[in-house]
């Protein structure tokens, strides 16, 4: 990364980044197509490994932001958020609520969009209506759920094991914790690689606000710099099957004060309306008004405890944005 942003080379072959990701994630190993989802995961997982190596004590400086963390949290400070799961039963009313993090969104396109790949005006749908869909309260399955509360019955008695009584439940996703750089994967293959051509409408800023968990009829991240976010960069997927095509990034470049469009060794600067007509997989939003790809990929130096630096801001919750 850092010979990436030097500025001293026009083009950056990354043949230790591809012998690495060979060594540390055998499938990926060798020239056929693979899943850039699926790779972003994977290395993701096995930098947050790399930076978990380091021992208790030693920090990190990140130039950009001019403050310090932890190795370990500086990844998750970024990337990972928390989803809230509650599940309501239908007959008492009673809910219970369980909370996991996330470190991406994939979200499903609606049934309308079906697998064609031909794309039609009336196919086409919005992001915000992807998160409401994955925001959505859906029924589970069955009548096969007993309330831990009340066992069942809508009085609040306790009752003998005899008594308890199963029950249907809803469920409904909501985010209760959102990250400072949001990854949003739409799920465009289907379960064969086929691929959904649909063409699905995103904004430059969005408003996460609707999507997240709710208490007294308010958001609960009610502030608005919480839930605010402005699009960083998308990557593309040019062809029609799982198993082939090519894929390229279009990037917001604070820099350049432009767009670019990333397609291998060619960058050429892009306009607006260029990346919103594009057919997106992976989203980048991240929060407030935006960081450029250069400060997430922020120079950073090794600090020991000794260090003046450990007299600076707290390294144990940093957020970057």
């Amino acid at each position: 990364m850092r010979v990436m942003w030097s500025g001293k080379w026009s083009v950056v072959t990354p043949h230790t980044v591809l012998d690495a990701v060979w060594r540390l994630v055998p499938l990926f190993h060798g020239y056929t197509q693979q899943d850039a989802q699926e790779f972003l995961c994977e290395i993701l997982q096995q930098l947050q490994v790399e930076m978990e190596r380091y021992p208790p004590g030693h920090l990190i400086f990140v130039t950009s932001y001019n403050t310090i963390a932890i190795p370990r949290e500086v990844l998750p400070a970024l990337f990972r958020g928390t989803l809230c799961s509650q599940v309501t039963y239908i007959t008492c009313l009673h809910s219970s609520s369980v909370e996991e993090p996330f470190w991406d969104l994939s979200l499903q396109l609606p049934e309308r969009c079906g697998f064609s790949r031909h794309v039609t005006s009336d196919s086409s749908c919005t992001l915000e209506e992807l998160l409401q869909l994955f925001t959505a309260s859906e029924e589970l399955e069955g009548n096969i759920y007993t309330c831990v509360q009340c066992g069942g019955s809508s009085s609040d008695a306790m009752q003998s094991s005899s008594d308890v009584q199963l029950q249907g439940a809803r469920k409904k996703l909501s985010i209760s914790d959102s990250p400072d750089v949001l990854r949003l994967h739409l799920k465009r293959f289907s379960w064969n690689g086929q691929k959904i051509n649909t063409h699905i409408t995103f904004p430059v800023s969005l408003d996460l606000s609707p999507f997240c968990k709710r208490e007294g009829g308010v958001s609960f991240r009610s502030a608005p710099e919480d839930t605010s976010y402005q699009l960083s960069s998308i990557i593309i997927h040019h062809g029609n099957g799982f198993n082939c095509g090519h894929y390229t990034s279009m990037c917001w470049n604070s820099e350049a004060d432009s767009w670019v469009h990333c397609n291998d060794a060619k960058v050429t600067r892009c306009a607006q309306d260029e990346v919103l007509d594009s057919q997106a997989y992976i989203l980048f939003y991240v929060r407030g008004h935006g960081v450029s790809s250069s400060m997430v990929t922020s120079n950073v130096t090794m600090v020991t405890p000794t260090d003046p630096l450990e007299s600076g801001p707290s390294a144990k919750r940093v957020r970057f944005a």
